[in-house]
């Protein structure tokens, strides 16, 4: 009966709330349950996962290198990056970009800026990404506590400093390889991918500055930065995201690839701002996709190009949702 009803729920907003979706149910590392629906959505469709990308690689990332000793809660961005020391920026400390409390504005259109001045053409060059950072390391912290596009990409940053390497080499080898998962970013140069990606991906929307847009990351400060960035540009399936959020409750359970210890601090309803904890969402009383009826200690995130995830820590379930 519940597979039914999941059929005929997603039959009916196919088409009428969305053009395609897949959806995976999970305990554990068990598959309950897998749909998909849609004329090109099969279950190895890639879509772009846009803010997934925030949990799945950068927290991911980050909380590997609290563990090894590199980074803490209290390891300030100007510690990191030398270009942030004696700025407002760089005093913010890893804790509170975690959990979007820096005081850093949420958003800021740079890369729709630079496409309407320079064309397509100026994402992916040195030249893009200097401006970009230039306008982010000058921000202020006047905000209140807001979830911020803008602190995801200073870990990012962070990240890339630390390893001395781009984040989508970074991902693959310490991600992507160690969890046998398939996501994926596609770095951009010029405005075009570096590499062509050989399976299917679903399009992300049609753009007035940039047309359809498919295959590239959907998120324009992202495309300009080169298609990879902390807060935005991974790519993959919901088989591909339940590989990662299965190594994160096989380490929340105590064998996974971050400590026990770690993983109950950052799922800890006690270091929320507002509905965020350290890298993940909680849902928002009367106003989640997580529904009215989800237990105490869920944790999720939410992407603007449609995808979502959930899942309950003591239990085991969750549920992807990629639209």
């Amino acid at each position: 009966m519940g597979t039914e009803l999941i059929n005929n729920l997603m039959s009916d907003a196919t088409g009428r709330v969305f053009p395609g979706a897949q959806i995976l149910i999970f305990k554990g590392r068990e598959i309950l349950y897998e749909g998909c629906w849609g004329t090109e959505i099969r279950p190895g469709t890639a879509f772009d996962l846009a803010s997934l990308t925030k949990p799945l690689c950068t927290v991911s990332l980050v909380a590997m290198l609290i563990d090894r000793g590199l980074l803490t809660l209290t390891t300030r961005v100007g510690d990191i990056l030398p270009a942030a020391r004696g700025l407002p920026v760089g005093t913010i400390e890893l804790n509170a970009l975690l959990n979007h409390s820096s005081g850093l504005q949420a958003w800021h259109p740079w890369g729709e800026d630079l496409i309407r001045a320079h064309s397509i053409a100026i994402a992916g060059t040195k030249e893009a990404q200097h401006l970009v950072f230039h306008e982010l390391l000058a921000q202020t912290l006047d905000s209140p506590p807001v979830y911020s596009d803008l602190g995801f990409i200073l870990l990012g940053a962070m990240l890339e400093e630390l390893f001395h390497d781009s984040l989508d080499r970074i991902f693959d080898l310490e991600i992507a390889k160690k969890l046998n998962t398939g996501l994926f970013f596609v770095p951009v140069l010029r405005g075009l991918p570096l590499n062509p990606v050989n399976r299917p991906i679903a399009p992300a929307r049609r753009s007035s500055l940039r047309g359809l847009i498919r295959g590239v990351v959907d998120d324009d400060n992202a495309f300009v930065l080169g298609g990879c960035a902390g807060h935005a540009g991974l790519f993959g399936n919901a088989r591909d995201i339940h590989r990662v959020l299965s190594a994160w409750l096989d380490s929340f359970n105590g064998h996974g690839f971050i400590s026990q210890s770690l993983t109950r601090v950052f799922w800890s309803y006690e270091n929320r701002a507002g509905s965020f904890v350290y890298g993940f969402d909680t849902p928002t009383s009367g106003a989640s996709s997580a529904g009215t009826r989800y237990p105490q200690g869920l944790v999720g995130h939410l992407g603007f190009t449609g995808t979502s995830f959930w899942l309950h820590p003591e239990t085991g379930l969750g549920v992807i949702l990629l639209t």
